[in-house]
Order: structure tokens, then C-alpha cells, then sequence
């Protein structure tokens, strides 16, 4: 009974030392992601500020799921949803924290180019981390009630706080009677 004891834990012990391996790949594949993120933020921290993905939309879920607009419309006491993702915002990496920080200010347009309404640090996009954020989307609502029916444009005006750098980007939507 002994022996056969001693069988068994010399087997778990084989099967253990042939598994051994893999966590040294899996730590290797991990400090390579690691690495690469590191280069991506160093990247987007030199690159320009900028907005892409600029949609109108009728649901927003996440990062790339979004449910566009087949026109840009909204009725007259409806929402319109919107949906954008920054680009190359400042990271500063600090005590082994992720921190970045952008102010968002909002102008909507008449048909004329007359401005209607502004609204200056309308949303604060903080993120303090234990990882690197690479991706982010941004949705805004904007509530037309009270607004004349005619088309508008939705102007985003994007500040980054840790680098010098603004962006905007102009969404065209029309507001239907």
C-alpha cells in the first residue's frame, strides 16, 4: 500500500514538472502584450488629438457596438444619440497608475452656422487605472425638445488637460416636424 502511495505522488510530481512550462509562455505572451501597449501609449501620446467614429445613432453598447442612424434624424421631441471615439489622448503613467484626462464642450449650429446653444466643460472624461485604457467611446444625448425642426449641426470640442491639443469634429443632424 505504501509503494502504491508513493506511485500516485511521484505521478502528480511528473505531471506537475511536464506542465511547468506553460506559465513561463504565458508570462513570455504576457510581458509581450505589456510591452506592446507600452508602445502604443507612448505613440498616442505623441500623436495629435483627434475624434473618429463619429456617429449618429439609435443605441449605443459599448466600444464599436453601436446601432448607426440610417439618416441622421431626430423628431422633434426626441433624443439623439451620439457616438465618437478620441483619438491619441495623453496618457501619464504614475506610480504604476494609468491617468488621462479630457474636457468635452459641446456647440450645436442652426442651418446658418449661428450658434444655438454652447456648453463649455459639458463632460469630464477621467480614467485613473492599474492598466492602459488603448480604446475608448465617448456617447453624448442630446435632448432636441424645444428645438424648430430644420437641420442643426452638433459640434464636439474635445481638450486634452496633460498635453496641449484640442479637437473637434461637426456631426450634421436634421430634426424632423
Amino acid at each position: 500500500m505504501r509503494m502504491l502511495l508513493m506511485g500516485i505522488v511521484a505521478g502528480l510530481l511528473v505531471s506537475l514538472a511536464w506542465a511547468a512550462p506553460a506559465p513561463a509562455a504565458e508570462d513570455q505572451a504576457a510581458a509581450q502584450v505589456a510591452g506592446l501597449k507600452a508602445e502604443i501609449l507612448a505613440l498616442q501620446n505623441k500623436g495629435r488629438l483627434g475624434i473618429g467614429n463619429l456617429q449618429a445613432c439609435e443605441r449605443i453598447t459599448g466600444y464599436g457596438a453601436y446601432i448607426p442612424l440610417p439618416a441622421a434624424q431626430v423628431a422633434k421631441d426626441g433624443t439623439l444619440n451620439i457616438y465618437y471615439e478620441p483619438g491619441n489622448w495623453f496618457t501619464r503613467v504614475t506610480g504604476g497608475r494609468y491617468v488621462f484626462q479630457m474636457i468635452q464642450d459641446i456647440v450645436l449650429l442652426d442651418a446658418k452656422g449661428s450658434e444655438v446653444f454652447r456648453k463649455n466643460e459639458a463632460l469630464t472624461i477621467r480614467h485613473d487605472t492599474a492598466r492602459p485604457v488603448i480604446d475608448l467611446y465617448v456617447y453624448n444625448n442630446l435632448d432636441v425638445t424645444g428645438l424648430t425642426p430644420g437641420r442643426y449641426t452638433y459640434r464636439i470640442v474635445l481638450h486634452d488637460s496633460y498635453k496641449e491639443g484640442t479637437a473637434a469634429a461637426d456631426l450634421a443632424f436634421e430634426i424632423r416636424p
